[in-house]
């Protein structure tokens, strides 16, 4: 037996007190085989008063590390599901809290190039163009994050284009 669950082992080996209540056990505990290392057992066992009054415990003991792994392994996989859910579920709403001041900004950086654009300066122009800019790139990287969670959830349409690679390239 494992040296921390030895305690509880020599309790389970324990007699009850006489007139104790009796109750089905389930129990588990660790045990260190030379040939196979750490294990885990578990079983359940159930109190049998005989005639005589004496008291006898029928019951199995297995070894549950491959199926104690195995729920483990399956309890990992629904947390990993429950997080990923949750992180495109963010994604979404905080793509769509930025997107929509981030479309009014480039909007009336929009406006404000076209409809003063003979009272803008050259560098004026330059600042309203490097807002533009700006602001669609922001919005590029945020159709993007939204487009990997999309393809995670498996729900991307896929829209095949013709398209010169040496413009990608470039890009």
């Amino acid at each position: 037996v494992h040296p921390d669950d030895l305690v509880y082992a020599r309790r389970l080996a324990t007699a009850p007190k006489p007139g104790a209540l009796l109750r089905p056990v389930d129990f588990e505990y660790r045990v260190i085989l030379p040939s196979k290392g750490l294990r885990t057992y578990g079983g359940h066992a159930i109190p049998v008063t005989e005639e005589d009054g004496s008291v006898v415990w029928y019951g199995h003991t297995a070894d549950i590390t491959d199926k104690k792994a195995l729920l483990n392994a399956r309890v990992a996989a629904q947390a990993a599901q429950d997080a990923n859910r949750a992180k495109n579920e963010f994604l979404s709403r905080v793509s769509h809290e930025l997107r929509t001041p981030l479309n009014a900004v480039i909007g009336f950086a929009q406006l404000l190039r076209l409809s003063s654009s003979g009272q803008l300066n050259a560098v004026q122009r330059q600042h309203v163009e490097h807002i533009e800019s700006a602001g669609s790139h922001l919005l590029g990287v945020i159709n993007d994050v939204l487009d990997l969670s999309r393809i995670e959830a498996g729900k991307l349409p896929l829209s095949p284009e013709t398209c010169r690679a040496s413009v990608l390239l470039e890009e």
